[in-house]
């Protein structure tokens, strides 16, 4: 018992000499700690490694000097302290920079050399990078609704978008530099370039200008045809009107039967709007729209391009629907498809020149980029086979 608490100690006392915050107090120590449980049920577990896998290391040493927890909070969210928080945060980073930093080194070091020294070489190692994401790296997703608030390091201009996430332009532009080096676009391409000016961030006034343009063209169709669709995979949203006048929205999630539209909510605004959010993203702002029979409803919501990580991509064709099928075929948009989890790109299936970057995937782009690290660099330095002069030396931790 007594080596285990010894041992425990001295963990303890690594992690805190380890903190950018040497003058980190025990009693710190242990509210960072409950920050991060806190952080975790908050998040539903999904930050578990990044919080707490090098702290909670001291549970696995015994009860005997286990720090002492609070009740179970209801709102851990609410109660956690920010400062605790950011302290068990920078212990987290300061730990990842200095496990990579040692592997890495030498690694970067012999793939540099290689693409100096032997270009023809370098490119058969790219080409033979798996595809999937790199070590680290977090899982590529669409932008969660509880990121999608106005964020981002920077904002700079790139192709035809008048501003996009810095760290979002970097990785496109790592990506371009991919797509060259392999012969499937050429040099000074608009390919992987935001399409227009509306292609990178957005404002909720341009989002709504979005909006409303294709709710109009709805409106419009449905006055002259009597009927409109619009189709997400097998999810299907529709409008008819009936021989008396009246209108009816059905849709293939719960209202398969359809209802008869009117009043002030499920009216044909309401109905038309529904259509139109499966083209558009509604704006954060809310906003009032008119439908042509007068009725009105309120559109809100998360639209991912105001983020400014999010991407319309140009890949040779208009970005309509129905250039879905030569946009996938393309080389350009094959290899972006194959190594999406390396750059940390999702995409949108309805939209195939639509891209998101999340933000955990962001934090890690941002790592490398500080570091000068490019993707490709990072992925080969991670799975290449290296000679036995050059490979780093395993350092054993101290106990």
């Amino acid at each position: 018992m007594k080596i285990r608490i010894e041992r425990k100690r001295a963990i303890k006392e690594k992690i805190k000499g380890a903190s950018p915050f040497p003058g980190l107090t025990d009693a710190e120590f242990d509210a960072a700690y409950r920050a991060s449980v806190g952080a975790e049920k908050a998040l539903g577990g999904a930050e578990r490694p990044s919080l707490r896998k090098d702290i909670r290391a001291l549970d696995d040493m015994g009860d005997a000097e286990a720090p002492s927890h609070p009740p179970e909070m209801r709102d851990p969210a609410r109660k956690a302290d920010p400062k605790a928080m950011a302290r068990a945060a920078a212990l987290r980073a300061k730990e990842i920079a200095d496990k990579r930093g040692s592997y890495l080194s030498g690694r970067l070091e012999y793939v540099r050399s290689i693409r100096a020294k032997d270009k023809k070489r370098f490119i058969k190692l790219v080409q033979a990078i798996p595809a999937k994401k790199m070590k680290d790296q977090p899982s590529a997703t669409r932008i969660p609704s509880r990121e999608r608030t106005l964020g981002g390091s920077k904002w700079v201009a790139m192709g035809k978008a008048p501003a996009i996430d810095s760290i979002l332009a970097w990785t496109v532009e790592n990506l371009r530099i991919h797509a060259e080096m392999l012969g499937i676009i050429p040099a000074k391409s608009r390919t992987y370039l935001p399409s227009g000016p509306s292609s990178g961030y957005r404002t909720s006034e341009m989002q709504f200008k979005l909006f409303k343009g294709k709710f109009d063209w709805f409106n419009k169709a449905l006055k002259k045809r009597g009927i409109i669709k619009n189709t997400y995979g097998k999810y299907e949203r529709a409008i008819q009107k009936d021989s008396d006048g009246k209108y009816f929205y059905k849709d293939t999630r719960g209202l398969a039967k359809g209802i008869a539209l009117g009043g002030k909510k499920r009216n044909l605004a309401w109905a038309i709007a529904k259509l139109t959010s499966i083209n558009v993203a509604r704006p954060q702002d809310t906003r009032v729209i008119q439908a042509s029979d007068g009725s009105t409803t309120k559109v809100r919501g998360f639209p991912n391009h105001q983020t400014g990580r999010a991407i319309d991509m140009y890949f040779g064709y208009g970005l309509e629907r129905p250039n879905n099928p030569k946009i996938t075929a393309t080389p350009a948009w094959q290899l972006l498809s194959k190594y999406a989890g390396m750059y940390g790109l999702a995409n949108y299936t309805n939209e195939a020149w639509h891209w998101e970057l999340n933000k955990a995937n962001w934090e890690f782009l941002k790592m490398l980029k500080a570091e000068k690290i490019s993707p490709i660099e990072y992925a080969l330095a991670t799975t290449i086979e290296m000679p036995l002069a050059v490979e780093p030396p395993v350092v054993e931790p101290a106990v």
